[in-house]
C-alpha cells in the first residue's frame, strides 16, 4: 500500500477509535467547554481571518451538497445494492457520512478546550491543503468500516445530515480562535490540525465517501443502469 492510501487508511481508523472514546466521555467534554466559555469568548479572543472563514465554510457546503445530491431520489434497490467487490452499499455509505459529521464536531469540541497554542499553528498555515491531498488523491483506495444500523433508510440519513451539517456551519462561524487550538492526528501524515483545518478534515471526509458512493454507482451491475460522475460524463 503507497502511503497515501495508508494514510487514508489510518485516518479512518484513528475517526473510529476516536468517536468510539468520545462517546463515553461526551459528558466530559460538554463540562470542559463550559468552563472553557468564557476564556473563548472574552476579551483574549483572537479575531478570526473572515477570509479563512469562507473558505471553510464553502468547502462544507460544496461538500454538503455534493452528498445530498448523490442520494436524493435513490430506489430502496440502488440504497441498498452492494457491488460483487464487496464494497458498502450507498446507504452505508450515507450513513457514515452523516455520523461522522456529528460526531466530529465532538473532535472539534476537544481542540477547542485544549489551550491555545500560537506558536505551533502559526506554522501549521495552509495545512488544509494537504489535508486535501491526503484525503481525496486518486491513488488512496477505498476505506472500510462497521455500519452500526443506526440510520437504514434515505430519509432518516437525510433528516440526520441535515441537522448535522447545520450546527457544523452554525459553529464554523460562531466559534472564535479556532485556528489558535490544536488538536494532534496520530498519523505521522497529518499529526497536527488546528480547529480550523478540522472543518476541512470533516468536509474531504464527506467528499472522500461521496467519491466511494459514486464508485458504486458505477458498477455494471447498479440497478438501472451504471451512472457515471457529472465531471466524467461530457
Amino acid at each position: 500500500m503507497n502511503n497515501t492510501a495508508s494514510a487514508g487508511h489510518a485516518g479512518e481508523l484513528y475517526l473510529a477509535r476516536r468517536l468510539k472514546g468520545l462517546m463515553m466521555t461526551r459528558k466530559y467534554f460538554i463540562v470542559v467547554a463550559m468552563l472553557a466559555m468564557p476564556h473563548l469568548f472574552g476579551g483574549l479572543a483572537v479575531a478570526q481571518d473572515a477570509a479563512q472563514i469562507e473558505a471553510a465554510r464553502k468547502t462544507m457546503e460544496e461538500a454538503g451538497k455534493k452528498f445530498l445530491g448523490l442520494i436524493q431520489g435513490l430506489t430502496a434497490e440502488q440504497w441498498n445494492f452492494k457491488p460483487p467487490t464487496g464494497r458498502h452499499s450507498i446507504g452505508e455509505e450515507a450513513e457514515h457520512i452523516a455520523l461522522s459529521e456529528n460526531d466530529l464536531q465532538q473532535v472539534i469540541q476537544q481542540v477547542m478546550a485544549s489551550p491555545k497554542n500560537l506558536e505551533l499553528a502559526k506554522t501549521l498555515a495552509g495545512k488544509e491543503k494537504k489535508v486535501r491531498d491526503l484525503m481525496l488523491s486518486a491513488n488512496t483506495n477505498p476505506e472500510s468500516f462497521n455500519s452500526s444500523q443506526k440510520l437504514k433508510t434515505l430519509p432518516e440519513v437525510l433528516e440526520y445530515f441535515n441537522r448535522a451539517h447545520g450546527r457544523s456551519l452554525k459553529a464554523l462561524v460562531s466559534t472564535p480562535d479556532l485556528s489558535a487550538h490544536v488538536l494532534n492526528h496520530p498519523h505521522p501524515d497529518y499529526r497536527s490540525l488546528t480547529g480550523y483545518q478540522w472543518y476541512f478534515y470533516i468536509a474531504y471526509h464527506n467528499l472522500r465517501h461521496c467519491k466511494q458512493i459514486e464508485d458504486v454507482m458505477a458498477d455494471a451491475k447498479f440497478p438501472g443502469g451504471p451512472r457515471r460522475p457529472a465531471a466524467a460524463a461530457k
